[in-house]
């Protein structure tokens, strides 16, 4: 676990090569779990690429009481229930009827009626 504190401290001072070895690390970790939230490979690495991109941004913000894997999972976690949400709801609203609209006006040739 101290191995793991020391290469986020290495990632938050920008160490490019210390965030590639965290990627390859977790990547294959996060997609499996990932995969199994959002049961779509494409939706998964998707949810797994902007985890680790949070992960570089927040690098500085890092509490190293934190393991570093319950910190990434909890991240991905996070991205894939906003995204079970946002299905959820754009579910909800393609399969809604059309709300009835009612006019303010009347449409043009219903009055000469």
């Amino acid at each position: 676990m101290d191995r793991e504190r020391g290469l986020m401290r290495r990632v938050a001072r920008g160490e490019g090569a210390a965030f590639t070895e965290l990627v390859e690390g977790y990547a294959p970790k996060l997609l499996a779990v990932a995969r199994r939230l959002l049961g779509s490979r494409a939706d998964a690495e998707d949810a797994v690429q902007r985890a680790l991109l949070q992960c570089y941004q927040g690098a500085k913000g890092y509490e190293p009481r934190w393991a570093v894997s319950t910190w990434l999972y909890r991240i991905l976690t996070n991205i894939c229930v906003d995204e079970l949400r946002r299905r959820t709801v754009r579910h909800a609203y393609a399969s809604a009827p059309p709300a009835e609209t009612p006019l303010l006006f009347d449409a043009p040739g219903d009055a000469d009626a």
